[in-house]
């Protein structure tokens, strides 16, 4: 009973939303509610993309961030069981790249190296973690000359 309540007013906050969507089309906070409760709360990701590809860079990275938060347990759940999955440790250490903790990401696609050391999608994450650090350097080393 309770699970059907939550669900009713999850729809209801959908039709409310999408009314205000249909009068400002491109407001990417509408967006973002929609898209989250079609992926976290519907589990629908293929409903949750339109929405997802109306939102402007801030919003994506929060919604990115909100996935890998309740991600990371179960993948590690996972990693545990299965420790030569080089998938799993890329999407480990893709999930703290989404949250910006590049040690972590580090780690764990280096992990993933050392049992596919050629994983183009894996080497591809880590080049990304590497350019996220160079930026915040970057923005860092000419705050400080400002």
């Amino acid at each position: 009973m309770e699970k059907q309540s939550s669900n009713i007013y999850l729809l209801k906050r959908l039709i409310r939303f999408e009314k205000a969507l249909r009068r400002k089309p491109n407001d990417s906070r509408l967006n973002y509610e929609i898209a989250s409760i079609y992926y976290f709360d519907f589990h629908s990701y293929s409903k949750a993309s339109p929405y997802l590809k109306k939102l402007n860079p801030k919003d994506y990275q929060a919604f990115a961030q909100r996935r890998s938060k309740r991600e990371i347990p179960g993948i590690k759940k996972y990693v545990r069981r299965n420790p030569k999955d080089y998938h799993a440790f890329h999407d480990l250490g893709f999930c703290y790249l989404e949250l910006l903790d590049f040690r972590k990401a580090i780690h764990y696609l280096k992990k993933a190296l050392k049992i596919k050391p050629n994983h183009k999608p894996t080497l591809d994450s880590l080049g990304m973690v590497y350019e996220e650090m160079a930026q915040i350097y970057r923005k860092l080393k000419k705050e400080k000359k400002a």
